[in-house]
């Protein structure tokens, strides 16, 4: 990997030192990152050594990033819990599932199935997902118990 300096023309291999994890996602983790940092401050001018300023900033950097990274996998999780309530309220409603491959379809939701990852609704046997939901029909079996009332007299 070359790395050039700024203000100077000339290119400087990275110290052997230095070998990137490889990854599924091809990107650079926290300890590649370590790793690269303490490389270069190994091998800088030290006429003209890097900047704290330079090395504060990318510390920070890589720190937002992680703290981002984070939030998101933690977004995602209370997303697919809030599905799996959202779901599981469902049961015992009838519901209304419109979605390409079957058209539109209302049952009573049975189950909830979470095994794919995705929380699911069941009906009639079935899975649909959440987001085929257009609507739920109210229940209109239900009665509300009416204030108890004392007699006068």
């Amino acid at each position: 990997m070359a790395v050039s300096s700024i203000g100077s023309t000339a290119a400087t291999t990275a110290s052997p030192g230095f070998t990137p994890t490889t990854s599924s996602s091809k990107q650079l983790t926290q300890q590649d990152f370590l790793q690269l940092l303490s490389t270069q401050m190994q091998n800088q001018d030290p006429m003209q050594p890097m900047d704290d300023s330079q090395f504060m900033a990318q510390m920070a950097q890589f720190s937002t990033l992680q703290a981002t990274t984070t939030m998101s996998t933690d977004m995602t999780a209370l997303r697919a819990h809030t599905d799996i309530n959202t779901a599981t309220d469902l049961v015992g409603k009838k519901v209304t599932i419109t979605n390409s491959t079957v058209g539109t379809v209302t049952g009573d939701v049975t189950g909830v199935d979470a095994s794919s990852g995705a929380a699911q609704v069941i009906i009639g046997g079935k899975s649909y997902s959440l987001g085929d939901i257009t609507g739920v029909v109210p229940d209109t079996t239900s009665t509300t118990a009416a204030p108890a009332t004392t007699p006068s007299s």
